[in-house]
């Protein structure tokens, strides 16, 4: 009964349905504490379920950022239905709850604006630090107009959830500008969501390509890193089991 229960889970954490692969590997150990082999597997998919969930997490802090509070919650959720004990929930809860409230104040300051017909202050764009290049500033007046529109279409169509053609446009604006705006940052942050799609799927492989590719507009990233590093230790482990057994 235990060797059946066993091969149930095996093949849940084998097909990415870790929330199963977990309860399925906690029951075995109920049962019996004293197996290795499942104690294993059980840390194994917690590692796994805690990496969806930081991507989950990170990527409803974009969502913030990018005033998008309705697909925060979803990301939020989705995260706590894999490890729902995991220390960022209540930060970004927080972070949301800010966030409509600062909304709320925007709206009321910009109804007060159009009463007494104030003109907003214009948006002074800053300079990064240690561009890239090439950089932005080396573009011409029409190369400049052309990244700014890509750009934008970017910003659409994330606000439309086509987050390919997002990665799309993105790319072509960093091949041009790497330091222009947020372009480096939005890229690096859907990169870390679609690895996780990947990841998710069981599409280990995949996953890392794209996540290296994350690397690669962010050098750097201490996150980036840590996700890359977390999935080649994962990588490893499936092949020590699959050998094991």
């Amino acid at each position: 009964m235990i060797r059946a229960k066993f091969d149930e889970a095996l093949e849940k954490y084998a097909r990415g349905d870790l929330v199963q692969a977990r309860t399925g590997f906690e029951g075995i150990l109920k049962l019996q504490p004293e197996d290795k082999e499942a104690r294993a597997l059980l840390n194994n998919t917690v590692q796994a379920l805690n990496l969806r969930a930081d991507l989950l997490i990170e990527q409803a802090g974009s969502q913030i950022v990018a005033r998008d509070l309705v697909a925060a919650r979803a990301s939020l959720a989705k995260a706590q239905h894999l490890v729902p004990d995991h220390l960022g929930l209540a930060t970004v809860q927080g972070q949301i709850a800010q966030q409509e409230l600062a909304s709320a104040e925007a709206a009321k300051e910009a109804r007060r604006a159009a009463r007494n017909q104030v003109t907003p202050p214009a948006i002074v764009e800053t300079a990064p630090v240690a561009p890239a290049s090439p950089s932005y500033a080396s573009l011409s007046a029409k190369e400049k107009l052309e990244v700014a529109d890509l750009y934008q279409k970017g910003l659409g169509a994330v606000e439309n959830d086509r987050h390919d053609d997002a990665i799309r446009y993105w790319e072509l604006v960093w091949s041009r500008a790497p330091d222009y705006q947020q372009v480096a940052e939005n890229l690096k942050q859907e990169y870390l969501v679609q690895g996780m799609e990947a990841f998710a799927k069981g599409r280990l492989d995949q996953s890392i390509e794209i996540w290296e590719r994350a690397e690669n507009v962010a050098p750097g990233d201490p996150r980036t890193r840590g996700y890359l590093t977390r999935a080649y230790e994962h990588k490893s482990r499936i092949r020590e089991i699959k050998g094991d057994r």
